[in-house]
C-alpha cells in the first residue's frame, strides 16, 4: 500500500505528488490518502478525483474519521 498524509502539505504540491504517486502505482497497489476535516483538504480530495483517470482506479472508501484528541 501507498500512503500519502497530505495534512502538512500546500494544495498545488499534494495534488501534484498524489497523481504522480498514482502514475508510477502498480495494478492492485493501493493508495491511501490521509486528509484534514477542513473544508479546503475535502475538496482538493475531489480535485483528485477529477484528476485520476476514471477507468484506471476503483474507489474503495471513503470516510471521515475523527480522533478524540484528549
Amino acid at each position: 500500500m501507498v500512503s500519502f498524509d497530505m495534512r502538512k502539505t500546500l494544495i498545488p504540491f499534494s495534488l501534484l505528488k498524489i497523481t504522480n504517486l498514482f502514475r508510477v502505482m502498480k495494478p492492485d497497489e493501493t493508495l491511501e490518502i490521509v486528509a484534514d476535516t477542513d473544508p479546503t483538504d475535502a475538496s482538493t480530495l475531489r480535485d483528485v478525483l477529477l484528476f485520476l483517470p476514471n477507468n484506471r482506479y476503483d474507489l474503495i472508501s471513503m470516510e471521515n474519521v475523527m480522533l478524540d484528541s484528549r
